[in-house]
């Protein structure tokens, strides 16, 4: 018999079967994005997910995304993300969180859909936005957004969801 599971995570029901994850419904009962699966941190780190921070004393502001910080690597890519710098969480010890992919080059974007994603072309990866609680609890910028081809993204590899 296979192993089944049921897991309700940010608003989705996920069933789990012999190891396959199967995504039946996303936010407000709509059907996530083909190939989205919900993912994200585990223990202590769960708190800072979705955040900035920033090690006392050094001016480089990461994001704990899919569980690990990722560096912005300069003042344009972040004020391209980002509404403003308020809300920037200090902590003392930002090497706890292990260093995952940086967001060079990324951009918040939608194709045709309502569907807005972070995307991370060094990587070529985009992340499904969840919600409009979402977005703004990530402390992203609407007026960022751009709209690109729906062909663009779907070459893109589904990461993380930020809920």
């Amino acid at each position: 018999m296979s192993t089944f599971t049921r897991r309700i995570r940010s608003g989705l029901l996920v069933l789990i079967l012999t190891g396959v994850t199967v995504l039946v419904a996303g936010p407000q009962g709509m059907a996530s994005p083909a190939g989205a699966q919900p993912t994200g941190p585990v223990g202590s780190l769960a708190s800072y997910e979705g955040n900035r921070v920033k090690e006392a004393g050094d001016p480089k502001v990461w994001l704990v995304l899919c569980g690990q910080r990722a560096n912005i690597p300069n003042e344009r890519i972040y004020e391209g993300l980002f509404r403003d710098w308020e809300g920037i969480v200090t902590m003392s010890d930002v090497d706890s969180i292990g260093q995952g992919a940086g967001l060079n080059g990324a951009f918040l974007a939608k194709g045709p859909s309502a569907h807005v994603y972070l995307v991370r072309p060094e990587g070529g990866r985009k992340h499904y936005i969840a919600s409009e609680s979402a977005f703004n609890r990530w402390h992203f910028d609407w007026d960022k957004i751009i709209t690109t081809d729906q062909s663009y993204l779907d070459r893109l590899s589904n990461g993380c969801i930020l809920g």
